[in-house]
C-alpha cells in the first residue's frame, strides 16, 4: 500500500526498529558464515541487550519510546514534504 500511495519512505521511517531487528539477525548469520564469529552475543538485537544485562521492561520501554519518536518523525515527514 505504501508503494501505491508513494509513502514508502514514511513506512521505512516508522518501521525502523523492526528493520533494525531484521538487520541484526541477518548480520549475525552472515558473520558466522563468512567470518566464523558472531557480531552480537545473541540475535536479534533485543536478545543481545538482555544478554548484556538490560531488563526486559527497560528494553520494551526504550523500543516503545524510539518507535513513538520514529512514528512522529514519519508523520512530520509525511505532512511537511507533502508526500
Amino acid at each position: 500500500m505504501a508503494m501505491l500511495t508513494d509513502t514508502l519512505i514514511v513506512l521505512l521511517i516508522i518501521s525502523a526498529i523492526s528493520i533494525w531487528e531484521l538487520i541484526t539477525s541477518f548480520t549475525q548469520i552472515m558473520s558466522k558464515r563468512f567470518l566464523g564469529r558472531k557480531i552480537w552475543k545473541i540475535a536479534p538485537y533485543h536478545h543481545h541487550l538482555e544478554a548484556i544485562g538490560w531488563g526486559e521492561e527497560t528494553i520494551v520501554m526504550r523500543f516503545w519510546l524510539i518507535g513513538m519518536v520514529l512514528s512522529v518523525f514519519g508523520l512530520i515527514v509525511y505532512y511537511t514534504l507533502g508526500i
